[in-house]
């Protein structure tokens, strides 16, 4: 699964975000919608990123978004996001990207890597 891009879309005061993911050639859109604010749609952006995931399987994954945050280790900023996965085997869930550039991108693309080795076991199966 590959990241492929990230839309900003602003109508009425209300911030909409799409990320669109790549698998096998097909495109998979998500969206999730908000009031605009900095820490608001890094949120937006990685619930959007769930979505996409969820359209990619077509099926609900039962992970909630525990948070977003822009972070600063070792002179480098990093997005972190934390997830939870509920169910039968509940498990916490972080991952984590460099966050130079668009931290909208950063927020969607940490949601990837936080379910990096989870997504590629179910994708290989």
């Amino acid at each position: 699964m590959k990241f492929a891009n990230l839309e900003r879309i602003v109508e009425h005061g209300v911030v909409t975000v799409r990320v669109t993911l790549e698998w096998d050639g097909v495109l998979h859109h998500g969206e999730a919608a908000n009031e605009g604010g900095d820490l608001i749609e890094l949120r937006t952006a990685a619930a959007a990123a769930l979505n996409a995931i969820e359209k990619l399987l077509g099926e609900e994954l039962h992970i909630k978004l525990v948070g977003v945050k822009q972070v600063k280790a070792f002179d480098a900023e990093l997005m972190v996001v934390a997830l939870y996965r509920t169910g039968d085997a509940p498990q916490r869930l972080v991952g984590s990207v460099s966050a130079s550039g668009d931290p909208r991108r950063a927020a969607a693309v940490a949601v990837l890597n936080a379910l990096n080795r989870v997504l590629g076991n179910y994708l290989s199966v």
